[in-house]
């Protein structure tokens, strides 16, 4: 985590999602706590327009329990139903906290380095676009997941000395949870300065292999309540990722480098 600008925009993914108003609600907190301006962007699955040709499949009234053929025009009503809500919903939280914007688009595109990128679940890893993102290292991209715990420290995967802008971004989230720090020492890394953590108040815990039992291990004891590491493609931190986020059931913040050293 070596090389990382500022945040200057928080951008959130939404879509025609349940998990839409807990990523509105953490990115309005986390653009008002970097001082940055906020973006969300409504995705339109373009998927959705060929559902309607695909002879077995019915829609179900979830109320009724009645069975009928899926409507193209349906479809969009219900999707731009969702944007509209999406839309009411980021006006009520943001209010006169943060400078914001709401843009409805087909593909996630434009990202640039200084954008912090917000998934409502990890679902959207999915996404070409986030797939893209992470390839080519455009921005941190924080994951987070429906039953993420609250509260509990920050965990941080100490490889190397971070950038002032992952920290910034870091300590940013720390205090917006309200959770204290505390950096996992892999075996073979360079220590954690101890003005760097006397700064931040954060602990230190040794780890003994940086390998998906030992991370799960130190986000039960610890009771963590976001895990920070660096991704390089679909691993992060040498991890596979789906596993890790299936498994821990945690909201991750993914910081590309071109270089991490064990």
């Amino acid at each position: 985590m070596n090389d990382s600008p500022s945040i200057r925009r928080v951008l959130v993914l939404l879509s025609a999602s349940p998990e839409n108003p807990a990523a509105i609600r953490t990115a309005v907190g986390l653009a008002e706590e970097l001082k940055t301006e906020l973006t969300a962007l409504f995705v339109e699955d373009p998927n959705l327009e060929r559902l309607p040709r695909l002879p077995f499949l019915r829609a179900v009234d979830p109320f009724s329990g009645a069975v009928r053929e899926l409507s193209g025009e349906g479809l969009r009503r219900g999707v731009h139903a969702y944007a509209s809500r999406a839309r009411a919903a980021l006006s009520e939280t943001a209010r006169s906290r943060v400078p914001w914007a709401f843009r409805t688009v087909r593909a996630l595109a434009g990202i640039s380095g200084g954008d912090l990128l917000i998934l409502g679940a990890p679902s959207q890893l999915a996404s070409p676009g986030v797939r893209e993102a992470l390839a080519r290292g455009d921005a941190p991209v924080l994951v987070l997941c429906e039953h993420g715990r609250s509260g509990g420290p920050v965990l941080v995967l100490y490889e190397q000395r971070p950038s002032s802008g992952v920290m910034e971004m870091v300590a940013g989230l720390a205090r917006l949870r309200r959770s204290p720090l505390v950096f996992l020492a892999p075996p073979g890394a360079p220590g954690v300065p101890p003005e760097l953590a006397e700064r931040l108040g954060a602990r230190v815990r040794r780890l003994h292999a940086v390998e998906l039992p030992a991370i799960l291990s130190a986000l039960r004891e610890e009771g963590g309540s976001l895990l920070v590491l660096a991704a390089r493609g679909e691993s992060a931190a040498g991890l596979p990722l789906q596993a890790l986020l299936e498994e821990s059931r945690c909201p991750v913040l993914l910081v590309r480098v071109p270089d991490v050293k064990a």
